[in-house]
C-alpha cells in the first residue's frame, strides 16, 4: 500500500500476531490504519524479484560448535541498482520466528540476500525438527515480491543451537 506521503507500508499476510517481534511495523497488525510503529522505509531500488532459488544452513559464527543462526539465502534478480529489504517468517509446530528486516544496496545482477534466524530462540524454546519458511518478502521502493511455502530446513535438535547466557535445564520446585 502506498500512503499519501508515498511510503510503502505492508503487513505480512496476517502473521503479524504470531511472530516474535511486535515492535516492528510488519509485526504490528492493523498498523496501516494507525501507524504507531511504522516500518522505516530505506528502499530506493525499484526493480528486483526472487529467482525462485532458496537455500538454508546452520551458521556457527563463534566456532564453538553450536549454531548461532539458521541462515536462509534467497537469490534475487536486480534490474535497477538500489537498496532493497528482505523479511522472512519461519515456523515449526505453531511456533513462529521472524528474522531481521535486512536491507542492502545491490548493483544490477543476480545476488544472494541472506536472512538470519536467531538460534538462541530455538534453543530457549527447545524446538527439534525442521522449520518451514512460511513467507519471504522482498521490498523495493514501490512494490514487493513475496513467496509462500518455499522451503523446509533440514532437521535440527535444539541442543545444536547456541545457549542463552542462562538456561534452566530441568523442572524444579520450591518445596
Amino acid at each position: 500500500m502506498i500512503s499519501v506521503d508515498e511510503e510503502l507500508y505492508a503487513d505480512v499476510q496476517g502473521l503479524a500476531a504470531q511472530v516474535s517481534n511486535a515492535n516492528n511495523d510488519w509485526a504490528n497488525r492493523g498498523k496501516k490504519s494507525n501507524p504507531v510503529h511504522e516500518r522505516m522505509i530505506v528502499e530506493n531500488g525499484t526493480s528486483a524479484v526472487f529467482t525462485g532459488k532458496f537455500t538454508e544452513h546452520g551458521k556457527d559464527t563463534d566456532a564453538n560448535g553450536l549454531f548461532n543462526f539458521i541462515s536462509v539465502e534467497a537469490e534475487i534478480n536486480v534490474t535497477k541498482t538500489g537498496t532493497y529489504s528482505l523479511l522472512g517468517v519461519l515456523s515449526n509446530g505453531g511456533n513462529y520466528f521472524s528474522a531481521d528486516n535486512n536491507s542492502f544496496f545491490f548493483e544490477i545482477g543476480i545476488h544472494n540476500f541472506t536472512l538470519y534466524f536467531d538460534g538462541i530462540e530455538f534453543r530457549k524454546q527447545r524446538i527439534n525438527g525442521s522449520f518451514h519458511l512460511d513467507e519471504i518478502v522482498l521490498f523495493s521502493r514501490n512494490r514487493s515480491d513475496n513467496r509462500e511455502n518455499v522451503l523446509d530446513t533440514i532437521s535440527y535438535k535444539f541442543k545444536q543451537f547456541e545457549q542463552p547466557p542462562a538456561e534452566i535445564m530441568n523442572d524444579f520446585s520450591n518445596q
